[in-house]
């Protein structure tokens, strides 16, 4: 990561975020992430499920997320979101997202909280 002295854009061409690699995400089968941007305070990448996989039921501690639906349809706590809808998981609020039908991905940030 590189630090610069002061404000600038981050930016990353289609090509580019093509290239990146898609990583298993940590206790869960069939799920992948792809990290976009990344700095002490947040993290913005891509989630990928495979049909039918599922990010167990987990909590974060010190953090909250975002996520946004791209395309298929994902059900969290047993409420269904297709693509273009939005859910925001306040840190400590166990969550559980399960892809519904032939594979999903989601938009995610992941922030810390001050505390």
């Amino acid at each position: 990561m590189t630090t610069h002295p002061t404000p600038t854009l981050f930016m990353i061409p289609r090509q580019r975020v093509a290239e990146l690699p898609w990583e298993p995400m940590p206790g869960a089968t069939g799920v992948e992430h792809r990290v976009l941007f990344e700095d002490e305070r947040s993290v913005a990448g891509l989630l990928r499920l495979h049909p039918g996989a599922e990010e167990l039921a987990h909590l974060h501690l010190h953090g909250e997320h975002h996520l946004w639906v791209l395309s298929g349809t994902v059900s969290v706590d047993e409420t269904l979101l297709p693509a273009d809808s939005y859910l925001h998981v306040p840190a400590r609020l166990t969550h559980r997202v399960v892809d519904t039908g032939a594979g999903s991905l989601l938009f995610y940030v992941f922030a810390t909280s001050n505390d």
